[in-house]
């Protein structure tokens, strides 16, 4: 960072709260107002993309159990609609979705 209180840091450092203030500036140049959206941006990534290994598999676990539980509920052969499966089978891919990003 090349002014400020925080002047000398790295932006991977800096209070999350005054990354946002950066942001909310009219006059920050470039190269710096790149670099403050970039790590805006990182530090707001879904949290999945985070998320490996174990924590992954468990929550594709409860994922698919959500599923299960829902779809004995929404299928047409059990009182649902062909709708509401189309909108779970979505549901379902887009969760799984989250998780592999």
């Amino acid at each position: 960072m090349p002014f400020g209180k925080y002047s000398g840091l790295h932006l991977k450092e800096l209070p999350s709260d005054y990354l946002q203030w950066l942001c909310s500036l009219a006059d920050l140049r470039e190269p710096l107002l790149s670099a403050v959206m970039e790590e805006q941006e990182r530090r707001c990534l879904p949290l999945a993309s985070h998320v490996a290994g174990e924590i992954a598999h468990v929550a594709t676990e409860i994922i698919n159990a959500g599923y299960r539980s829902l779809a004995a509920k929404r299928h047409p052969d059990h009182g649902g609609s062909h709708q509401e499966m189309l909108a779970l089978n979505e549901a379902k891919d887009w969760l799984n979705e989250q998780i592999i990003q």
